[in-house]
């Protein structure tokens, strides 16, 4: 009887140590992957939403004569580069017609708003970033006026398209914040029954 309570006791106490363990791990990787969305999803969404709902007509397209620019991947050694292409626009903002670049996506936008770039294609091959490049180009050619979304901060910024949903942030926050709050009402919720009491045991045998 006595061995089987040792037993029984040595079995729960290793079953809390794990809980306490696993519940850590996702802790610090709710914290990790959250913070990665944030920076990923969550800025650029609430960046994208300052712009609003507009109708632009292009004017100009032209290379930017500086050059090439790289692309932001910057953990790789070799980046492929791409050329710039700037696109002028009018469109009409507080029932004033203005001037400004487009931007295909808010992606784009945070990278190269600096040159005005209207596209980055960065595929490993610079042929590919340039045929990329070039269809943009003709598909701006052949429209007339079409919808955009357009800065209400600036004056002269404008995105063709917006790419984050609703959704999508309420499923980049839920989730981890989610794991971490089950994990943490776990470890507090042990230590609240246990006390640590499982770690001073082990540390009472090894002494």
């Amino acid at each position: 009887m006595v061995i089987r309570s040792f037993q029984g006791s040595h079995s729960a106490r290793t079953l809390i140590k794990v809980v306490y363990i696993v519940c850590a791990a996702i802790l610090t990787t709710s914290v990790i992957v959250e913070s990665f969305l944030v920076h990923m999803l969550v800025l650029p969404y609430f960046h994208e939403s300052e712009f609003e709902p507009g109708i632009c007509t292009v004017v100009k397209i032209e290379l930017k004569p500086s050059g090439r620019l790289k692309c932001e991947n910057k953990c790789s050694k070799e980046r492929s580069t791409f050329p710039c292409l700037q696109v002028t626009i009018v469109f009409e903002k507080d029932n004033r017609n203005r001037t400004g670049f487009l931007f295909d996506t808010i992606v784009t936008h945070q990278n190269y708003r600096h040159y005005g770039c209207a596209t980055s294609s960065c595929y490993q091959r610079q042929e590919e970033n340039d045929f990329v490049v070039q269809m943009f180009r003709l598909s701006l050619q052949s429209r007339g006026q079409f919808q955009c979304f357009v800065s209400a901060m600036h004056d002269d910024e404008a995105l063709m398209y917006k790419v984050y949903q609703p959704s999508t942030i309420f499923h980049a926050l839920f989730w981890p914040l989610g794991f971490f709050a089950i994990s943490l009402t776990l470890i507090i919720s042990l230590y609240i029954v246990d006390r640590c009491e499982v770690w001073n045991a082990d540390s009472l045998l090894i002494t």
